[in-house]
């Protein structure tokens, strides 16, 4: 995985596009609809599913947005923390990290 083209520590969920093979190739079924804000301030309704996700040997339930054709698919900091990983910016990869517990 390229961390760096495919994850966002400033984006909360998974999103992937929803196209019907795509979405069938992946196992993915839409459970909801929620309303979420873009980078440019706009507000949309996108299909919803609860997944699991594994990275590095770790595995967690998150949520995964489903978007139109051409969504860039990303991971993001929601589904990071559940792993228990984060990016490494300068080896444009993922790490293990620690929780933490305020």
């Amino acid at each position: 995985m390229n961390a760096m083209n495919e994850c966002d520590g400033g984006s909360k969920c998974i999103v992937h596009h929803a196209t019907v093979g795509c979405a069938e190739e992946l196992r993915i079924a839409a459970t909801r609809q929620g309303v979420v804000e873009l980078a440019d301030n706009r507000m949309v309704e996108m299909s919803m599913a609860d997944v699991w996700a594994t990275t590095n040997g770790r595995g967690t339930t998150t949520i995964v947005l489903l978007g139109d054709e051409g969504t860039s698919p990303l991971l993001g900091a929601y589904t990071l923390e559940g792993l228990l990983s984060a990016v490494d910016p300068v080896n444009e990869r993922l790490v293990s990290t620690h929780g933490i517990l305020y």
